[in-house]
This record gives C-alpha cells, sequence and structure tokens, in this order.
C-alpha cells in the first residue's frame, strides 16, 4: 500500500467464484514465483555440521541429495550464477562446487577481484 498515489471508486463489483480456494490460488502463485527464482542451480560438497546454516541462506532453494565419503552435497539454486557464487564466496574452501561451471566461473571472478583489491602491495 504504501506505493498507491490515489484511487477511485468506479462502482464495479467482484463476486469470489463459490468454488476458489485462496490457499490452492496463493500456492500455484509462489510455486511460478519460485521456479522464476531457481533457474540456475549448482551441486556443492560440505561437511554435515553446515548444512543446516546453507539451508538458512538458500531456504527452499537447497535441496539435500545425500552423502559421498562423510560430506553432504546440496542442490542450491538462484536466479543466476552469479547469485550463487556470492552466497558461495564467503565460505571459502568450506564448500566445494561439484556441478556448474557458471558458478564455478563467478567464484574464480570474484577471488580474482579481491586478490586484486585487498592483496598487500609488494
Amino acid at each position: 500500500m504504501d506505493r498507491v498515489v490515489s484511487a477511485r471508486v468506479t462502482g464495479e463489483v467482484f463476486v469470489r467464484p463459490a468454488d476458489f480456494d485462496l490457499s490452492s490460488a496463493w500456492e500455484r502463485v509462489v510455486s511460478v514465483v519460485e521456479r522464476r527464482r531457481s533457474t540456475v542451480s549448482a551441486v556443492v560438497s560440505v561437511e554435515p555440521r553446515y548444512v543446516f546454516v546453507l539451508r538458512d541462506q538458500f531456504g527452499r532453494h537447497c535441496e539435500v541429495l545425500g552423502e559421498v565419503e562423510g560430506r553432504v552435497r546440496l542442490r542450491l539454486s538462484a536466479t543466476t550464477a552469479l547469485m550463487i557464487a556470492q552466497v558461495l564466496a564467503g565460505w571459502g574452501a568450506l564448500v566445494e562446487v561439484v556441478e556448474s561451471d557458471g558458478v564455478r566461473a563467478e567464484l574464480a571472478r570474484l577471488g580474482a577481484e579481491l586478490v586484486a583489491r585487498y592483496s598487500p602491495v609488494s
């Protein structure tokens, strides 16, 4: 409502269909929006103790795939590879990107930017 700048009464009336289910309609809308927000994914590997943090960071866009050699594999999704990389960059070597050349490329680019900016001058 904070963006509404004006309104006027039209006299038009809307009659809700008798079989309308708000919960179902809302779930359909949420499903469409969430699909649009998760068009890119990456599979990552982490120690089990970090799974809950990544689940908090990615919410419904974090899927546990299983355990391999004592580490948990997760599928993380977002709108772009950069969005995934920006979150993972803060994890350093604690997270390994197993699948997604795009996310690995973005991580490498972000890493190079950080090294260029913050490396001590010799």
